[in-house]
Parts: structure tokens; sequence; C-alpha cells
């Protein structure tokens, strides 16, 4: 984080607050390095003009020793006011960057480790400049300019934050779209992108929204942007708590292996997934020798989002039969027992069900009957 520079004195004659309508970033000199604004309060100090922290624009633009005020067009030119008259002193040069660009917030500022396109305000796709509560009069001889009372634009404002779900970000769901029309309504369906992913904050800047509505067939004069440095957009989630997630796991045990006895000692943060229908489905269970793991799947609208594995620890329920092992087969009908020699079909703890496969004469081929593992190598299997 860049430590803004307090150590400067603004002067209060002149001072303006101007900001960039459309397309554009401010660019200032802050500790060796470039920084960008959307908005700013800037005046006259130690001969140059700077932002109110002290930070010096760019490019340089120096007042005439006897400057008492400041003046700022909407195409970028500066101009200062002194007992001498009113004098040009250059032109403000705005930065934009491509879609996409990540800006990081410092303090008023914005900082890039991306190389910016450079313009004047008003030419090339470039915003132009707005003054705001000037705190003077006209310069001689250039009449202050008629602010327009047309009030028949569009409206686009936000609070600065905003929760999306779905597949794409529409600026209807960000800001509040004040107007009447095709404008306002083809404002209010413009596609920004898919939203960011969960747990991550993407910003919607001005810039961007004035790209997507150019491609749009959107006239950047028929709508007015309020809405800062951009919005920031969250996507929307819900919580899971951990505890359903043991449970689940605890359920797929005892359903495998018939163990009620085991539990999860890990501690862990509750599951942050998007916003639908949610259901856990156990995967991947595994018996191991002080317990059992067992991967439990989030899954949202139907689709898997992503998977969580839980440890469980205790006793297990003692080894029943392996694979291929020879067992003793016992029948069950009507209260009557018979029993016979098999081959288990696969591995099985004492309590879980086990296919056998039965000869029930020599040279006769073998039939397959499911039955439950009552103790170490034994099946039982009732008809």
């Amino acid at each position: 984080m860049i430590a803004l520079v307090a150590s400067l004195t603004i002067a209060s004659a002149g001072g303006i607050a101007v900001r960039v309508e459309g397309t554009g970033y401010l660019r200032f000199a802050l500790e060796g390095r470039v920084v960008y604004a959307r908005a700013a309060r800037i005046a006259i100090s130690d001969g140059l003009v700077r932002h109110e922290s002290g930070a010096p624009l760019l490019p340089s633009l120096s007042a005439p020793k006897d400057a008492s005020a400041l003046f700022v067009d909407s195409d970028g030119a500066v101009r200062f006011a002194g007992d001498s008259g009113s004098r040009p002193s250059g032109r403000i040069l705005l930065a934009r960057f491509d879609e996409g660009t990540p800006l990081e917030a410092s303090g008023p500022f914005f900082l890039s480790k991306r190389r910016p396109i450079l313009g004047y305000p008003g030419e090339n796709g470039f915003g132009s400049i707005v003054a705001e509560a000037r705190s003077h009069t006209s310069p001689p001889g250039r009449p202050e300019p008629a602010r327009s009372s047309d009030t028949s634009r569009t409206r686009v404002s936000s609070s600065g934050s905003a929760e999306v779900g779905g597949e794409s970000m529409l600026l209807g769901n960000l800001a509040k779209i004040e107007g009447q029309g095709a404008t306002a309504e083809s404002l209010r369906r413009l596609d920004l992108g898919p939203p960011p992913a969960l747990g991550v904050v993407t910003l919607v800047t001005p810039e961007r929204i004035h790209a997507r509505s150019v491609s749009a067939g959107i006239k950047a004069a028929d709508y007015e942007l309020d809405i800062g440095s951009g919005i920031e957009v969250r996507r929307k989630g819900q919580s899971v708590p951990h505890a359903r997630f043991v449970e689940t796991a605890k359920a797929e045990i005892a359903r495998l292996a018939g163990a009620v006895g085991l539990d999860c000692k890990e501690q862990a943060a509750d599951f942050f997934a998007p916003a639908g229908e949610l259901a856990l489905k156990p995967e991947n269970a595994k018996l191991l020798a002080d317990g059992a793991s067992v991967a439990v799947a989030v899954y949202v609208d139907g689709k898997r989002f992503n998977s969580r594995t839980i440890r469980l620890t205790g006793e297990l329920p003692p080894d029943g039969v392996k694979a291929g092992e020879i067992v003793k087969v016992v029948f069950v009908t009507a209260g009557v027992a018979a029993e016979i020699e098999g081959r288990a079909k696969a591995s099985a703890r004492v309590g879980q069900p086990v296919g056998v496969s039965v000869s029930f004469a020599p040279g006769s081929l073998p039939t397959t009957h499911f039955g439950t593992v009552k103790s170490p190598g034994i099946v039982e299997v009732k008809l």
C-alpha cells in the first residue's frame, strides 16, 4: 500500500473537483510511480497542479507565480487566472486500460502493473472532464459554460457493490437504472460478462460498461454513469455447515461397513457454495486401520461444484471375509439352517452384505447367493 503524501499545503483559492465522464483515468505521480483516479480534487501547490494529497498531476502542469485560480475545460485544457489575467497551461492526458486489466485500490488511487493507453479527453474514445463544485468565477473573457438541464438521459447509479448469481452479470442487476425507453431497457440487459469465482471480488469499471455498451450499439451520450471508480461484484452463495459433511460421511460408512461409532475429531470452517439447490453426495469412501475417510461432493442445481474429505476415527467392526477366500455359508429358512462351503465374491466386514458362490453337488455349476457376514469366515443367507 502506498502511503499518501500529506505534508504539502493545497491552496484553498482555485481548488476544483474534477472527474472523468466516460472512459479514462486521471494520472498522478506518487512516490516514484504512476497512480490513477477517476475523480479528484486538484489545486495549485508549490507551483504545480496537485491532487489534494500532494501528488502532482501528470503530465506536470506549472502554474505562474501570481496564479490564484485554476480552471479545467471538458477537453482537459487547463488555465490559470491571476493578476495578469487568464493563461493557458497545458492539457490533461488520460489513461485507459484493456478490458479485464486488474486495478488495485490504494487510498484514493488505483495501481496497475500494466501499461495503459494514453489520450486526450474527448478524443479517440476517451471520456471528457467534468468540473464540479467550483469555488471561483470564470476567468476574464471565458464565460462559465452553462450547465445542462437535460433530464431525459438515462442515469445509471450504484452503491458501489453488488451480489450476482447465474452465468452472466447484467448491468440491471448491478446498478439502479433510472429512465424509460430503449436506452434504459438495453442498459438493464447489458451483459458485462461472467460473474467472478466464488469468494473473489471483481471491479466493474466505467470503462468496461462503456466498452460493452458501445458493442451493444448504445450511445454514450444517451446515458450518464454515476458509479464512481466502479462496482465491486461478488457471487451470491450459501454456507454449508461442516456438521452436514460429517453426518453424510458417517452414514456412508455405516452403510458400507456397519460402523456406527465413528466420528470426526477435526474442526473445519463451514463450506461456501454458490446459491441454488444443494445436495451432498458421498464419494470414494475408504476404510482405514483406525477409521475411514469419505470424500463428500457438493452439488448445486445438479452440477458438481467441489468436495470436502472427511476423516473419521474410531473402532471398525472386525474383518469378516476376503474376496476369493473359502467361507462357511449358512442357509436359513423357516427356522432350519444348513451349512455348506462357498467362496466369497468380495471383501466385507461383519454386518455387511456380500455375495457368495456355492456348488451344491460335485461337478455342478456354482450359483451365487447374497447374504450377510455374521462373523469372520461365516456368511448367512436367508431364503
